[in-house]
C-alpha cells in the first residue's frame, strides 16, 4: 500500500465532507431562527413562534411573553427585530417589512424590552 501518496487525498476529502456538513448545519440554524409567523395567544400571557424547518415542516414552539424581550423597537430596526427567548442559545428575527396586522398589540407585548436576570435559574436544568 503506498500510503503516503494517498494521505493528502484523505486529508483533502475529510475537510471538504466536514465544511459542506457545516455549511448544511449553519444554513439550517440560520433559517430555524427566521420566524415565519408569530401568534399571541388568546390568554395574553404566551406567544407562539413558527419558524422555518428542514424540508418545508414548520417548528413552532410557545414560551410565555416574560420569556421574550426585543432588542430594539418595530421603528428602530432597520431590517429585522431580534428576539431574544429566555432559555434559548440565539435571536430569532423577525422581518420588519413583514405584515403587522395590529403593531399596537405588537409593540405592547412582544415588541417590549425585558431585562432577564443572569440568575441561573436550576429548577429547569434536567
Amino acid at each position: 500500500m503506498n500510503l503516503p501518496k494517498r494521505l493528502p487525498k484523505m486529508f483533502s476529502s475529510i475537510k471538504m465532507t466536514t465544511l459542506g456538513t457545516s455549511i448544511a448545519i449553519a444554513g439550517f440554524l440560520y433559517c430555524a431562527r427566521n420566524v415565519k409567523l408569530l401568534v399571541l395567544r388568546k390568554d395574553g400571557k404566551s406567544v407562539s413562534f413558527v419558524t422555518y424547518g428542514p424540508f418545508g415542516r414548520n417548528i413552532i414552539f410557545t414560551t410565555p411573553l416574560e420569556k421574550v424581550s426585543a432588542k430594539a423597537s418595530r421603528n428602530s430596526a432597520n431590517s429585522a427585530i431580534p428576539l431574544k427567548v429566555k432559555g434559548k442559545m440565539l435571536h430569532y428575527s423577525v422581518d420588519t417589512r413583514g405584515l403587522f396586522v395590529h403593531p399596537q398589540i405588537f409593540d405592547s407585548t412582544v415588541g417590549l424590552r425585558r431585562g432577564f436576570s443572569k440568575a441561573i435559574d436550576l429548577t429547569t436544568w434536567y
